[in-house]
């Protein structure tokens, strides 16, 4: 319930690990510039703005659920940021992951479903490389914004599965997957895959199994 929950001032360097993040007012994990975090196997839920921002850091968020944000899942800028973020869980977010100003982040190997405004946003200024993702369910999966006219951001493989748009501003790749990712039992939170293409071209979580107990106590969070 405050505002900013857990904030690394700039240049410091930590860990957040193991953690529930819940109803911050503002964000719930913050990165200043010069900062060097590791945010691995948290809830981050609830957040008024952004669940985790990075201005200016460099971070890896690895293995995180983050759920039910109510702006970004995941903000990178307005200061450029560096990291990488892989195998998370990021669902109903206002958008997924943003990316601002020249913020090189690799993202791969995530699952980023239900956004109500792009599961990506990035401007054509950063340098995002994007691929593995499963991006379903989302009002866009990715959508560029042009501000330099010229962008470059990396689209490698990705599949795309019953957003309303699934690209804006940018061609859809033509290796993209196009079919439903069949993943095990969504509702209980088993996000692997049964055999299919998605499976085949090793798209999604590198490490399912690891989820079933953050979606569990993301479940009973009111218990």
């Amino acid at each position: 319930g405050r505002e900013y929950t857990v904030s690394f001032g700039a240049g410091t360097e930590g860990m957040i690990h193991n953690c529930f993040v819940a109803g911050s007012g503002h964000q719930g994990i913050s990165l200043y510039s010069g900062t060097t975090v590791n945010i691995v196997g948290n809830i981050v839920t609830g957040s008024r703005f952004h669940g985790i921002r990075n201005t200016g850091g460099t971070a890896n968020i690895k293995d995180n659920l983050i759920i039910d944000n109510a702006n970004r899942g995941i903000y990178l800028g307005n200061r450029s940021a560096a990291g990488s973020v892989t195998n998370n869980l990021i669902i109903g977010n206002a958008t997924g992951i943003s990316g601002f100003a020249r913020t090189r982040v690799n993202i791969e190997n995530n699952i980023i479903a239900d956004s109500t405004y792009a599961g990506i946003s990035m401007r054509d200024s950063c340098s995002l490389t994007i691929g593995d993702n499963i991006i379903t369910g989302n009002q866009r999966g990715l959508i560029v914004h042009e501000e330099v006219g010229k962008s470059t951001n990396s689209i490698g493989i990705n599949t795309f599965w019953q957003n309303t748009t699934d690209t804006e501003n940018l061609d859809m790749p033509a290796d993209a997957v196009t079919s439903d990712p069949l993943f095990a039992n969504r509702e209980a939170g088993d996000f692997s895959l049964k055999t299919g293409p998605a499976k085949i071209q090793g798209q999604g979580l590198s490490d399912a199994k690891s989820f079933a107990a953050r979606w569990k106590e993301y479940k009973n969070r009111k218990n």
